[in-house]
């Protein structure tokens, strides 16, 4: 800290590293607004956080894009430390009386919206005005044709999917070499002292459709009209509360976990 002002002056300040995260499913209908600092107050206090533990929030599309009908949006939030943004992740989260989804905000590849390439973004572009729909440079996005045949300006005509298409397989590629250079992407905590904090997502499934029928357990009741598959209740399944050492019958409890419970 003292050797700031020596090697760039007493104008050198220090700026705190934001941890952003996301919320989903907040409701956008009622009276919150996100700009206003009295509505984060009211969050921090209804999710026991201390004050100034979230420095500002936003809606992720502006107000004035939201559709008619549209009652619930998501919304970006930064906050002041790792242990703030960890609280939001792990509990239970209240946003005006309602429970709202919440995860890391990732890095991901950055694309122009003008010309629709990767590694800039609009006001450095020095690009051609490009459809994100159909990768036509005869009209900007907004201006796109009803039924246009999508294209993608990645990719070429030979994939029939957007430019914003979240399958892309650029996109998919730039994504898997980002989660390579920063490995936090692959953790659904901000690290921390906290050893729970380092752990990793567990690897992707297959988003391949089974090829067998899931099985049908006859001893438990089914709750639809034509007799189809019943789930296994939660009481059946099992959990890492508790689970037994191989080659003996010692049962340990796992501690190390951080509790779920929803705040008080």
């Amino acid at each position: 800290m003292s050797l700031l002002p020596t090697f760039f002056g007493n104008a050198a300040t220090l700026k705190p590293k934001d941890h952003n995260i996301i919320f989903k499913f907040v409701p956008c209908t009622g009276g919150f607004d996100p700009s206003n600092k009295a509505h984060l107050s009211e969050i921090e206090n209804d999710n026991n956080l201390k004050p100034g533990s979230i420095s500002s929030a936003a809606w992720l599309k502006q107000a004035d894009r939201h559709a008619n009908n549209q009652t619930v949006t998501s919304l970006k939030v930064i906050c002041s430390s790792p242990e703030s943004a960890n609280h939001l992740l792990h509990k239970r989260t209240y946003v005006s009386g309602h429970i709202v989804a919440v995860t890391k905000d990732l890095r991901e590849p950055l694309r122009c919206n003008k010309c629709q390439t990767y590694g800039h973004i609009r006001t450095s572009c020095t690009g051609q005005e490009t459809c994100a729909h159909c990768a036509s440079k005869s009209h900007s996005t907004d201006k796109s044709p009803p039924n246009q045949s999508p294209g993608c300006v990645s990719c070429g005509p030979s994939l029939h999917h957007c430019s914003y298409y979240r399958k892309c397989p650029i996109f998919i590629s730039k994504c898997e070499a980002l989660d390579a250079r920063y490995p936090e992407n692959n953790m659904p905590y901000f690290p921390t002292g906290e050893p729970w904090t380092w752990a990793q997502d567990p690897p992707k499934l297959s988003t391949s459709p089974p090829i067998h029928k899931p099985h049908r357990d006859l001893s438990l009741p089914s709750h639809s009209q034509d007799g189809g598959w019943t789930k296994v209740p939660a009481r059946h399944q099992t959990t890492l509360n508790n689970f037994t050492v191989p080659g003996t019958s010692q049962t340990q409890s796992n501690q190390s976990l951080p509790s779920s419970s929803p705040p008080q």
